[in-house]
């Protein structure tokens, strides 16, 4: 089995939206880290979204965000917009300008204008990573790994975290799990 991509501490993905949030795509950046963070999104998910995936007309958050099979791995899914996503989304709705542009625009483009790939949407995530020295054993798919493991950590039912990761099957939700020494430590100490 290959190594899967180390998780994030909560002050880790601080420092990397700190340093995603710096130059002139810091606004994409930043929600791209986010959206991995706050709703376990793939890179293929963050560069496949429309304006209109994530916004009503009016300009309000969509809550429950429906990807079709060709915007996720290989089936349709849902994610949630938490209240801690929504609000990035909306500063990023208004600081971008959205509402003047066409709701079918991919909403993270590259600096030519056009969607960004998901090969760029990595290498933009790479590049967050390193530049927080945070690169070692990490990668993109280690903020859907984060974002998995802080919900399984905190007692959320496996079953419903598979739903919101959109997998198939919970055996692949729990490889996403990591276990941290701190939790290894408590749950010894129940014994």
């Amino acid at each position: 089995m290959t190594k899967q991509a180390d998780i994030l501490t909560e002050k880790q993905f601080a420092l990397c939206s700190k340093v995603a949030s710096a130059g002139k795509f810091g606004l994409r950046n930043n929600l791209a880290i986010n959206l991995g963070w706050f709703a376990g999104l793939r890179a293929k998910e963050i560069c496949s979204l429309k304006i209109s995936d994530c916004f009503m007309k009016n300009g309000e958050v969509v809550k429950m965000v429906h990807l079709t099979k060709e915007q996720s791995k290989s089936h349709s899914r849902t994610f949630v917009a938490n209240s801690k996503l929504a609000k990035i989304l909306s500063a990023y709705y208004v600081q971008m300008g959205l509402s003047k542009k066409d709701a079918n625009s991919p909403l993270l483009v590259s600096n030519k204008g056009s969607a960004l790939s998901a090969h760029s949407t990595v290498c933009v995530i790479k590049k967050v990573l390193e530049d927080a020295n945070l690169a070692h054993n990490r990668s993109s798919h280690s903020f859907r790994r984060s974002f998995c493991t802080k919900l399984i950590s905190k007692g959320v039912n496996s079953f419903l975290v598979c739903e919101l990761m959109g997998h198939r099957n919970v055996s692949t939700t729990q490889l996403y799990f990591s276990a941290n020494p701190v939790q290894l430590q408590e749950i010894a100490e129940l014994a």
